[in-house]
């Protein structure tokens, strides 16, 4: 942890303990003890806050959290990425599905539109890319922009052998037998 963080930290704490002992007085909250309230503070030092608490002592963060699930990074990742638990960041995104779903979106069209002017680049100057990268890159771009849009990226066929000489074999035996005279 570096010193802003501590700082940040020891700031959040202090501000948590306000807010408890706040709360620990007013008449319509429950009030809490200076157990729970120190529980609080270590609990949010590691990064667990509440979605309220995280509103009310981290709302940056919010945003950041909504940016990163919409470029599909892990809620255990996103949490390493922003200093909170990943439990916090489940709660974030239980809270703000839409704006999530409007990122993803957003990420999927930016994917499109880098495949689509790459695919200009190569159709103004072949050779402004290697030969073994462009068709590469390109299908990689349009790949990720069909899986963010929730399209299929690989068809699966099923094909089946077909043997035309069995085929034609059983065609001519079933013939000579319909065709043959009836045995005295």
């Amino acid at each position: 942890m570096d010193r802003r963080q501590r700082r940040l930290s020891s700031v959040g704490a202090e501000l948590s303990l306000k807010l408890d002992a706040q709360s620990a007085t007013s008449p319509e909250s429950k009030p809490y003890t200076l157990a729970t309230s120190q529980a609080l503070v270590k609990s949010e030092r590691s990064g667990r806050y509440t979605l309220s608490r995280l509103k009310k002592l981290r709302p940056e963060v919010i945003p950041e959290i909504i940016r990163l699930r919409g470029e599909w990074k892990g809620m255990l990742r996103i949490g390493k990425i922003v200093g909170v638990d990943h439990g916090t960041v489940a709660a974030v995104c239980k809270q703000y599905p839409l704006e999530i779903q409007e990122e993803q979106k957003r990420r999927a069209a930016n994917l499109r539109s880098a495949a689509d002017k790459l695919i200009e680049l190569i159709d103004d100057d072949p050779t402004s890319i290697s030969p073994n990268m462009r068709a590469l890159a390109a299908a990689q771009l349009l790949d990720k922009a069909h899986l963010c849009d929730g399209a299929p990226t690989e068809i699966h066929e099923h094909r089946e052998r077909i043997d035309i000489f069995a085929e034609f074999k059983a065609y001519v035996a079933s013939v000579t037998q319909t065709d043959s005279p009836p045995h005295d």
